[in-house]
């Protein structure tokens, strides 16, 4: 069952491709893609982490990717800032989030009165009805996935979903992810407790993005993927197939091929 704040999807996990934080890198998404042989005209479809735009060169076409229809994506935490940024340059929300989005978190690439900010208007239907949670059912198994964090490590109850303090946490979370960084190490190796803090009840496998892997590949801890290698700092962003994930078992960093 779907509604706007929770999309599930049914399809075969090799058809099924997710990337983690995109920040504007179109140009190498593509030639990421093209590299992996992704066609959508065979069925293949792409389903984001969010934080499609900022701090890269391209941000108005990667939010554009959401006229695409293979590509889908859950609410990022900049999307969060771009929509309050332009309520506020409207008068309708606070000063401040101009600043925030803007000045210190690469909303810079906007123009207001420019023929840019026209075709960003056109797209802001799209970013508003972005989902917080996707799910995606395949013959192997249930891909849970959300930009930041699951609260509570247990996979997402729809009705739940409106609620201010469960949407901070799905966009904004960060300790398990900054946990997840040491792990990056081959020398390092996590507990069965350890691990315990980033297995979530009630799906299979979850994948989020947020917080940069500094070692450049994707971490996998307890049933938790985070695929954030850096594209905000102009690294390619990391894409991998559903099928992947649901076959991942190792704990720890891994390449991807």
């Amino acid at each position: 069952m779907s509604n706007q704040l929770y999309q599930k999807f049914t399809i075969a996990s090799e058809r099924a491709w997710i990337v983690g934080d995109i920040h504007g890198q179109y140009e190498l998404l593509i030639k990421r893609l093209a590299q992996l042989g992704f066609d959508p005209q065979q069925g293949d479809r792409l389903f984001s982490v969010g934080d499609l735009i900022d701090r890269g060169p391209d941000s108005l076409k990667t939010l554009q990717l959401l006229n695409k229809p293979w590509f889908y994506a859950v609410m990022g935490n900049h999307e969060q800032m771009l929509l309050k940024g332009l309520d506020a340059m409207a008068g309708k929300g606070n000063i401040a989030d101009i600043l925030n989005w803007q000045t210190f978190n690469g909303g810079d690439w906007y123009h207001p009165k420019s023929d840019m900010a026209l075709k960003v208007a056109a797209m802001l239907e799209k970013v508003k009805s972005l989902p917080m949670a996707i799910e995606l059912e395949t013959e192997s198994g249930r891909i849970g996935i959300v930009h930041a964090a699951v609260p509570g490590n247990q996979w997402l109850r729809q009705e739940c979903l409106a609620a201010a303090d469960i949407q901070k946490h799905l966009l904004w979370y960060r300790d398990n992810a900054l946990l997840a960084r040491q792990y990056q190490q081959p020398e390092v190796t996590s507990s069965p407790q350890q691990r315990e803090t980033h297995q979530v009840s009630g799906i299979d496998k979850v994948v989020v993005g947020h917080t940069i892997m500094t070692g450049g590949n994707p971490v996998y801890l307890g049933n938790t993927l985070y695929l954030d290698v850096g594209a905000a700092n102009g690294t390619t962003p990391a894409v991998i197939s559903a099928q992947k994930v649901l076959q991942i078992h190792t704990q720890g960093s891994f390449t991807l091929s």
